[in-house]
C-alpha cells in the first residue's frame, strides 16, 4: 500500500489482458483529464485574481478621480466666491462714488 496501487494490481493480476489494457486506458484517460480539470482550475484562478487585481485597480483609478473632480469643483466655486465678493466690493464701491458725487453736485447747487 505504499504507493497506492496494491489494490489495483492484485485487480489487474486476476484480469484478462484486453480486461487490463482498457483498464489502464480508462485510468490514464482518468488521470489526464483530473490533470487537466487542475490546469483550467489553475488558469481559471489566475484569471480570476488578474480580474480582481483589474477591478481594484479601475477603483482606485475611480475614486481618485473623483477626489480630483472634487478637488476642482471646490476650487472653482472658492475661485466664483472670491470674484462675487469682488464684484461685489466694486459695485458698492462704485456705489459710494455715485453717492458722493450726486452729494458734491448737491453743495455745488447750492
Amino acid at each position: 500500500e505504499e504507493d497506492g496501487w496494491e489494490d489495483e494490481d492484485l485487480v489487474l493480476e486476476e484480469m484478462e489482458e484486453e480486461e487490463q489494457a482498457e483498464w489502464r486506458s480508462r485510468c490514464i484517460a482518468a488521470e489526464w483529464r483530473v490533470s487537466s480539470l487542475e490546469d483550467e482550475a489553475r488558469a481559471a484562478e489566475e484569471a480570476r485574481r488578474e480580474e480582481v487585481e483589474s477591478l481594484e485597480a479601475a477603483l482606485e483609478d475611480a475614486e481618485a478621480a473623483a477626489q480630483a473632480e472634487l478637488e476642482s469643483r471646490m476650487q472653482t466655486e472658492q475661485t466664483w466666491e472670491r470674484q462675487k465678493q469682488a464684484w461685489e466690493a466694486h459695485m458698492r464701491a462704485a456705489a459710494e462714488a455715485r453717492a458722493r458725487e450726486a452729494e458734491a453736485e448737491e453743495r455745488a447747487r447750492l
